[in-house]
């Protein structure tokens, strides 16, 4: 068995940005006093790490129209766009902005024809705004007497982190996963007779059928798991899914005999129905995904329940459970 538990401990960078002043930038009391004591930024180990003073003083160093080798991760916040380019993103993908380092803070950089988030092209005006924590990743140049990010066929600075959560797709972002190799982390408990075994390991999937010596007998197994803790992955939402397919019987029937049972405490369990299922007739596997947010705690624990009667045994298979949450793909470090 092998299970998988992404741990997402996010580091913390102390800088003392506070909000540009510019004229593109918001007014008001509010705005003008506005600061980041603290970002959360992902690690970024691979480059040096620098402010908009030492990109700057690093491109004055340069011939006219030369450009480092190295690439940086250069942090600021967003000043002001270069208005003739704005319209224009959405048909270029690419951005024009100025970054400084503090409100008092003369000291500018171009950040020129950048493109988005994982070096993609931007989509939407609202993925960069003034007032933005922004950590673009790239070269640095001299044009004339600008300093800015080099931009050419075959190479784009792009926006490494960003404040603004509208730069960021949303993706499942899976915590854990169990592909059932063994059944080392699951327990079968019966019900009815504590003596009987019907869950049994096959090819990857796990098997559930209560027909000892070739005959249909009334049962109610279990396969619980151990607790699991979804509450130090600060989740919003959970949602459990699997791959299931049954054989003998048919879907009305089996959906009271099989179904899933969560608890948050270990001890006072819920039983949800399983919404899909396929036909009975062909070994078909269909996708189930059942929300468990309100189970989230660090001992939330999951039970599939295989039921059965003299009559009707059915032949019951689960396959690639996992649980995940729909976040923000905002990186975070993951050390």
């Amino acid at each position: 068995m092998r299970f998988t538990h992404y741990l997402f401990a996010a580091i913390v960078c102390l800088v003392g940005f506070t909000a540009c002043d510019h004229n593109d930038f918001p007014s008001g009391p509010e705005q003008s006093t506005f600061a980041y004591d603290t970002i959360t930024v992902p690690c970024m180990e691979d480059l040096p790490y620098i402010s908009v003073h030492t990109a700057v003083a690093i491109g004055k160093t340069l011939e006219n129209q030369a450009t480092t080798d190295q690439e940086y991760y250069i942090c600021g916040i967003v000043c002001s766009f270069d208005k003739k380019h704005a319209d224009g993103m959405s048909g270029y993908g690419n951005a024009i902005f100025y970054i400084r380092d503090s409100q008092t803070s003369s000291v500018e950089f171009e950040a020129y024809r950048i493109y988005g988030i994982d070096n993609k092209p931007f989509t939407d005006m609202d993925q960069i705004a003034v007032g933005d924590t922004v950590i673009i990743r790239g070269k640095i140049t001299k044009y004339n007497s600008t300093i800015e990010t080099p931009q050419s066929k075959n190479y784009n600075a792009y926006l490494y982190w960003t404040s603004n959560s509208s730069a960021y797709p949303m993706e499942d972002v899976k915590v854990f996963m169990e592909d059932f190799t063994t059944l080392d982390y699951w327990t079968q408990k019966a019900i009815i007779d504590p003596s009987m075994n019907v869950w049994n390991l096959k090819e990857n999937c796990v098997v559930a059928q209560a027909k000892p010596d070739g005959q249909a007998v009334t049962s109610e197994v279990e396969l619980v798991s151990q607790p699991i803790n979804l509450a130090q992955y600060n989740m919003q939402t959970a949602k459990l899914t699997f791959q299931t397919y049954f054989q003998q019987g048919n879907a009305a029937t089996v959906r009271d005999m099989l179904t899933v049972r969560v608890t948050e405490d270990g001890k006072n369990w819920d039983e949800m129905e399983i919404p899909n299922f396929n036909s009975g007739t062909l070994p078909k596997y269909v996708n189930d995904t059942l929300d468990i947010t309100d189970y989230i705690s660090d001992k939330t624990q999951i039970a599939f329940v295989y039921r059965s009667t003299d009559e009707v045994a059915p032949l019951w298979n689960i396959k690639q459970v996992s649980i995940f949450e729909n976040r923000s793909g905002k990186p975070i470090c993951t050390k």
